[in-house]
């Protein structure tokens, strides 16, 4: 089976270049469904434990009865119902010695980040965002935090269905195991965010009109992003069959591509 475009009769007119090509695996169009939104706590939100002070404000810490945040980390994924990743904009100055003017790049900006949250009955989404922002700038006493403990690192990992990866496992039932096998997905790209901070809480419409699911959302802002594709070898439909133990999943890239 062809690895590559050029191993097949191409022909930018006939369908069946266009078939075979995506038959390869790594062409085939990407879902925009699959996708794991990843979001350490900041240092201002995890509470104080012992000696150990990790908030800058400890009395605006997150909540400890929630196991340091590792609830609120799991359902910040859960109910991330729609991700716009921010674009990469090369910023650029002008210079004019005679004729038309040359434009030159001069840096980069990108945009924010914005996520839209499903809002649960227990409001802990608009819960923790708000705490968070009042850490950032408390509009109390007028004061700002630390830049250093009110921003953390956020992962956008896209993934795909259909590789060639399986887990196996054994499950026990009773006296009896049996060995069950599990089609992995495809961890293809990951978006890892620096310097994250909310910027923007969205408005919430309250009505009586026919009843819908509420939407929390929430810009970030952030200095910069890396990009890069993981484990794409396994994409290609002619991958031989890799099989895994619980212990032995792989990890994902390490950005070292573009330098963190």
């Amino acid at each position: 089976m062809a690895e590559v475009v050029n191993d097949i009769d191409y022909n930018p007119n006939y369908f069946e270049t266009f078939r075979e090509a995506i038959a390869m695996g790594h062409l085939e169009p990407a879902r925009n469904n699959l996708y794991e939104f990843r979001m350490g706590l900041p240092l201002c939100m995890i509470p104080a434990t012992g000696d150990v002070v990790g908030a800058g404000v400890p009395n605006l810490a997150w909540l400890k009865s929630d196991s340091g945040g590792k609830n609120l980390i799991k359902n910040m994924n859960l109910f991330a119902n729609n991700i716009t990743i921010p674009s990469r904009n090369v910023t650029t100055s002008e210079v004019h010695v005679h004729g038309m003017n040359r434009s030159y790049a001069s840096g980069q900006s990108p945009t924010d980040l914005e996520v839209s949250f499903i809002v649960t009955k227990d409001n802990q989404h608009r819960a923790f965002f708000e705490q968070w922002m009042h850490n950032c700038a408390s509009d109390s006493d007028n004061t700002v935090g630390f830049y250093d403990q009110y921003v953390c690192e956020v992962d956008i990992v896209k993934w795909e269905s259909g590789s060639n990866s399986w887990l196996t496992k054994v499950v026990q039932e009773g006296a009896t195991e049996r060995m069950m096998k599990f089609r992995m997905n495809q961890a293809t790209a990951v978006y890892r965010c620096f310097g994250v901070f909310p910027k923007n809480i969205g408005t919430l419409s309250l009505n009586n009109e026919g009843r819908s699911i509420m939407e929390l959302s929430v810009s970030f802002q952030m200095e910069r992003y890396r990009f890069d594709t993981v484990n794409v070898d396994g994409l290609k439909s002619n991958t031989p069959k890799r099989e895994y133990t619980a212990s032995e999943i792989p990890n994902p890239g390490s950005f070292q591509r573009y330098g963190v």
